[in-house]
């Protein structure tokens, strides 16, 4: 085995080595390839790559490119001024065929390079926070309170944090609204309004059993089903609606040309 490498020149045993072997990459990860010049050449894709071209490119590391998921609360004022809390799950993943130049594409590579977790605290924390504020912002503590507007809020952020992702070489997969936490202010009126409701409904006697009748009657009023009349019910059909008919129809139905 000595011998045999040994009688090989030296330029096949350098290219057989493993700086120009077929660069290989996990699933969920990019290969980063720099230039001598240390500049951030192009990425190896998951699976076999081709060998390096000879004496100009070299493999200094890989990057993780599967989704995050992050869940961050968020607290804000809304459009009156109470502060709510806002906790939301993310799942984002970085694309770097996404970033708008290659200056900033290359800055977030090197920075990965050194810190896998970089990515979720500079850049993907700060822009949750900066697009739920926005959307807080624009609606009233009662609409929050009473979970009318729950949808619209969770569509609004969704959409304005997909806009911002994009613009900075992130894709955003997935957003869920898990909760909204109302201030401790705005529960206890809410609470007294409560209070103040049940005292009027002792105080005028409106028992209980009035309700109750109620529903009774407009359920009833749903299920009940027209009794039929003496004719149909003796097996002979309906008299017709307009008195006696006008004439035939092709079909052979009568028709009418007005009411009586």
């Amino acid at each position: 085995m000595y011998d045999q490498l040994v009688r090989k020149p030296f330029w096949r045993r350098v290219q057989e080595g493993p700086l120009f072997r077929k660069q290989f990459v996990e699933r969920g990860k990019l290969g980063v390839v720099y230039g001598v010049d240390g500049l951030l050449r192009r990425f190896l894709e998951p699976g076999c790559n081709p060998r390096l071209r000879r004496w100009q490119e070299v493999r200094v590391g890989d990057i993780s490119t599967d989704p995050l998921i992050i869940e961050e609360t968020v607290a804000g004022l809304s459009q009156d001024g109470f502060a709510f809390g806002v906790q939301v799950r993310v799942t984002i993943s970085f694309v770097p065929r996404l970033c708008p130049n290659r200056a900033f594409r290359a800055l977030v590579v090197e920075k990965l390079l050194d810190d896998e977790r970089w990515l979720v605290r500079a850049m993907i924390r700060p822009l949750i926070g900066k697009t739920v504020l926005n959307a807080l912002v624009k609606i009233t503590g009662t609409q929050l309170l009473l979970g009318q507007v729950r949808d619209t809020l969770e569509h609004a952020i969704a959409q304005n944090l997909a806009n911002e992702a994009l613009a900075m070489g992130l894709s955003m997969d997935k957003l869920l609204l898990q909760r909204i936490v109302p201030p401790e202010e705005l529960l206890e009126i809410r609470m007294e309004g409560m209070r103040l409701w049940a005292n009027a409904m002792e105080t005028y006697g409106i028992p209980a059993q009035a309700w109750e009748r109620l529903m009774e009657l407009l359920t009833s009023m749903r299920t009940a089903s027209p009794s039929p009349s003496a004719s149909t019910a003796a097996g002979q059909p309906p008299p017709p609606p307009y008195g006696k008919p006008n004439g035939m129809h092709n079909n052979g139905r009568p028709y009418y040309s007005a009411r009586p």
